[in-house]
């Protein structure tokens, strides 16, 4: 069915994947398995790049830097359970990496913050951080 207007187009294939929800996850894991296969590479390398974006859009969404020593760089941030919990959750829920990020993005929640790993592995082990005894 040629569609003149793409948005057209594109309103007939969300009212299809609607409507064919089975079919559309088929289709998708289908294409999905041949990338994987005939372009390995390249796949992970755009994978990569996909989780390394939402770990950066949910940290920015929680501050984007460690609510105990100010430290920015992305690459050192955590995401810390305030009351603890955190390995509780993740074998209730199963999520973890770009799953996780993805539900702190689409739910603001108050009991996580952003640590850097230093802060936040200090209050793993003693309890508190060393910066708060400054």
């Amino acid at each position: 069915m040629p569609y003149k207007n793409p948005e057209d187009r594109r309103e007939y294939e969300r009212q299809w994947r609607a409507k064919n929800p089975d079919k559309y996850n088929e289709k998708s894991r289908n294409y999905q398995r041949r990338r994987w296969k005939n372009y390995p590479e390249e796949t992970k390398r755009k994978q990569r790049e996909y989780r390394a974006k939402v770990r950066e859009r949910a940290l920015l969404a929680y501050g984007g830097k460690c609510t105990c020593c100010g430290e920015s760089n992305l690459h050192f941030l955590t995401f810390d359970h305030i009351n603890g919990g955190g390995v509780k959750e993740r074998k209730l829920t199963g999520m973890t990496g770009s799953t996780f990020y993805l539900s702190l993005l689409k739910n603001h929640r108050d009991d996580i913050q952003v640590l850097c790993f230093n802060c936040n592995c200090a209050r793993y082990f003693y309890g508190e951080c060393p910066h708060k005894n400054n």
